[in-house]
């Protein structure tokens, strides 16, 4: 996998641009790798929802308040899990 074209697409801003590391480095963390690999070899899109990498299943979600993006991945393919995540995330 190479940062697709849909990426680079995607990248309209600063903002735009952070949605799309957010949600790299997240699932980099979430693969136990942190940013030890190569970046563009990590998919970003889609920012929400579910996605597949490496023959495994992940659901991502991103959060943003008071200008920051918050990602969040996890190895799962059911999608009611980030209910209890941005439930919690506001209290």
């Amino acid at each position: 996998y190479r940062s697709s074209e849909e990426e680079y697409k995607h990248i309209k801003d600063e903002k735009t641009f952070f949605e799309l590391w957010t949600s790299k480095e997240s699932l980099s963390k979430c693969l136990g790798e942190g940013l030890n690999k190569n970046v563009k070899d990590i998919p970003a899109l889609p920012l929400i929802g579910k996605k597949e990498y490496q023959n495994k299943k992940y659901i991502s979600q991103q959060i943003e308040y008071r200008n920051h993006i918050f990602s969040i991945t996890i190895e799962s393919d059911e999608e009611d899990v980030f209910n209890i995540l941005v439930g919690i995330s506001y209290f």
